[in-house]
């Protein structure tokens, strides 16, 4: 590699502070800029440079080409708790390919989109189910110690229960009907978020044990549709042209404790009022809206800083 940089220095502006670079990636040509500070370095120790540069364009296809980062390969499988070998081994792959993977080589877009769907936890479970009798023991345990603390954040500390979902629905559904408040789906949906992770921001438990997902109107109930179409204590009515809830007659019988009902009641007083695009605008400046990626679920953890309480 060539590194004109005094020479490049000297023919710019005295106000310009970098260096713009072109070179080829795997046939790609990328341009980089280069801080003007860096040509202090040319002389010390240009292979040192050199590595270092290669480094800065490496990384810069890697962004173009929509890759994993090297730093994003050592982050997964730390959060993972594994060594290099039981990390390839998840993912089906030699552990020569990870440690060259790891030490800033650029992986391929197949391997590079296998470690990404790492980030989930039901991608996870898929790598887990299909490799794990090439992991070892150690390996293991640690995978199924972070599932295990993966679904604690993502439910609220509780395993999902459907009749304790149906109950905080019913609760709602019931409220709204005697107040006569239309409620549509979107608002149910803000409810029962509001509802689950208020109940974990003061107890450490959410009511339901639902996951919640990231959609572009705000965090909801996971698979909400199903839900609500087979909860046997309400029934959906199309009026113009948008489906509300209204009770449907049959045995109910409460589940929820007295401190779950006094959170639904609170939420309820709190968002009756308002309308379901109010309630979307308030879920958008939740850190589980801003902080989550599109179609990821939500964790728990954001409650922390509910802006209702």
């Amino acid at each position: 590699m060539n590194l004109p940089f005094c020479k490049l220095c000297e023919s710019l502006e005295a106000t310009e502070n970098s260096i713009p670079m072109t070179q080829k990636v795997k046939g790609v040509e990328l341009t980089i800029k280069i801080d003007r500070s860096w040509c202090e370095k040319c002389q010390s120790d240009p292979q040192k440079l050199k590595k270092a540069l290669s480094t800065l364009f490496n990384n810069a296809y890697r962004e173009k080409e929509g890759l994993i980062s090297t730093e994003s390969i050592r982050s997964l499988r730390k959060s993972l708790g594994l060594n290099q070998r039981d990390f390839a081994r998840l993912l089906g792959l030699g552990e020569i390919t990870v440690a060259r993977y790891e030490s800033g080589f650029i992986p391929s877009k197949a391997n590079s989109l296998r470690m990404q769907h790492l980030s989930t936890l039901d991608q996870v479970k898929n790598y887990y189910n299909d490799t794990k009798e090439q992991i070892s023991e150690r390996g293991q345990a640690k995978i199924e110690n972070y599932i295990q603390t993966f679904v604690s954040i993502e439910n609220g500390n509780r395993e999902y229960d459907a009749e304790r979902f149906f109950s905080l629905t019913r609760f709602f559904v019931e409220a709204a009907q005697k107040d006569q408040v239309p409620l549509y789906q979107t608002k149910l949906n803000k409810w029962m978020f509001y509802a689950d992770f208020l109940a974990f921001k003061r107890y450490k438990q959410s009511i339901t044990g639902s996951r919640y997902v990231r959609l572009s109107y705000g965090p909801v109930p996971n698979r909400y549709d199903y839900k609500y179409d087979i909860n046997p204590y309400i029934k959906p009515i199309e009026e113009d042209g948008k489906i509300i809830y209204q009770l449907n007659e049959s045995t109910f019988e409460e589940i929820m404790s007295p401190k779950e009902k006094d959170i639904a009641f609170k939420v309820y007083h709190l968002l009756k009022p308002m309308r379901s695009s109010e309630i979307s605008e308030i879920s958008h400046q939740e850190d589980a809206w801003v902080k989550t990626k599109p179609g990821d679920y939500v964790s728990y953890l954001h409650a922390k800083n509910l802006l209702i309480d």
